[in-house]
């Protein structure tokens, strides 16, 4: 703070006939001061390590849920468009009536009959079919469906042994499951985008890489999707779901296409992450050079720790920003960047511009979210 704290000083001025101008015009001298010192803090800071270009930055994949940042500075959802709903034909909408109809039976069964994590995904299912098929966000629905198929799938596996086994459902249960799962399969067929997802066909290679990429960041995904500093509520929840459905799905081929989905949704959320950190720094000279007009008090009131360091969360606290972001996305980064820049090597191997943005938020703000030693006892 103690380099704009100067510039402000010298707009003031705390001589009589220091020459500033009085009044509004004082106020406008005073805020292009600001600006010029707060550009020369940032070129002081980014002399330090070019910026990716934008072209290398990780772009994200249609398939999953596509994450931006929210105007709170957190990481939404894009709201779904026409194009990520159910066809609107008379085939889908039969189909789609069935299946809620079969899955409001199923669970009418109840949570002892159908086992927990049955219970719990059927619920799921039906909180995601709305009244008109054409409402239903293919995805979600996707996601849901193909989840009863993997529990029906890990269910026969084992229905034939006589021991108990956590993946045997009631046979009561099994069937009613059977029946729903069949249906949604019919209007899988019937709808485009749901049979263009099941024309998938990951083999076991892919289907292991993808673990492993999963892996690498499930701790810390889990983490972000917890923090509403971080994510909003919704793109949480997609997150979480998708991650813990990863690591519940068998090797069949639905279990195999859940982990892809799985595998997209993360790679779409660290992208856009990296991306809205990406545009927001590049957004800060611009801002500085005092276009739109003189920099506020609410725009340099962050974190200038020094004259000669200008840290990035002074730019995140500037409310009026078009890129406003959360100064905890940029602690996240930066503190998991060891973890991160394994996940790349896998996730954006063709990206370079994510791997490049993280070098440089580790030379540039490292200092600034490292913890304290802890103190040492008496």
């Amino acid at each position: 703070m103690r380099g704009v704290e100067e510039a402000v000083q010298k707009a003031d001025g705390d001589r009589p006939d220091a020459g500033i101008p009085k009044g509004s015009d004082r106020l406008a001298h005073s805020g292009l001061v600001v600006n010029i010192e707060i550009k020369r803090l940032i070129d002081q800071l980014r002399e330090q390590g070019a910026l990716p270009d934008q072209n290398s930055m990780p772009k994200q994949a249609p398939s999953a849920a596509i994450f931006q940042r929210h105007k709170s500075g957190a990481i939404a959802i894009v709201p779904p468009g026409a194009q990520d709903r159910l066809a609107d034909t008379d085939e889908v909408r039969d189909f789609y009536s069935e299946v809620v109809d079969k899955n409001t039976e199923l669970l009418s069964l109840g949570v002892n009959m159908l086992g927990q994590r049955l219970y719990e995904k059927a619920r799921v299912f039906r909180s995601r079919l709305p009244e008109h098929a054409a409402q239903a966000v293919e995805r979600l629905v996707w996601s849901s469906g193909n989840t009863l198929r993997s529990i029906l799938a890990a269910h026969d596996l084992v229905a034939a042994d006589r021991d108990p086994h956590p993946e045997k459902l009631d046979s009561g249960a099994a069937e009613r499951l059977r029946d729903v799962v069949g249906t949604f399969n019919q209007l899988a067929i019937a709808d485009p985008a749901l049979r263009l997802r099941d024309a998938n066909r990951p083999g076991p290679q892919e289907h292991h890489r993808s673990l492993d990429e999963i892996n690498i960041v499930a701790g810390i995904a889990i983490e972000a999707a917890g923090n509403r500093f971080i994510t909003t509520i919704e793109a949480g929840d997609e997150l979480s779901q998708q991650i813990a459905g990863a690591g519940e799905v068998e090797a069949s081929l639905p279990g195999r296409l859940g982990v892809q989905l799985a595998r997209d949704t993360s790679r779409n959320f660290f992208a856009a992450m990296m991306v809205a950190a990406y545009r927001a720094i590049r957004s800060v000279p611009a801002m500085a050079r005092g276009e739109g007009g003189y920099a506020s008090k609410e725009y340099f009131s962050g974190v200038y720790k020094t004259a000669g360091a200008a840290t990035y969360a002074a730019v995140v606290g500037a409310a009026t920003s078009a890129y406003f972001l959360r100064g905890e996305i940029i602690q996240f980064l930066v503190s998991n960047s060891d973890v991160l820049k394994v996940y790349a090597g896998l996730a954006f191997q063709h990206s370079p511009g994510f791997m490049q943005m993280l070098e440089w938020l580790d030379q540039n703000f490292a200092a600034e979210t490292e913890k304290p030693p802890a103190a040492k006892p008496k």
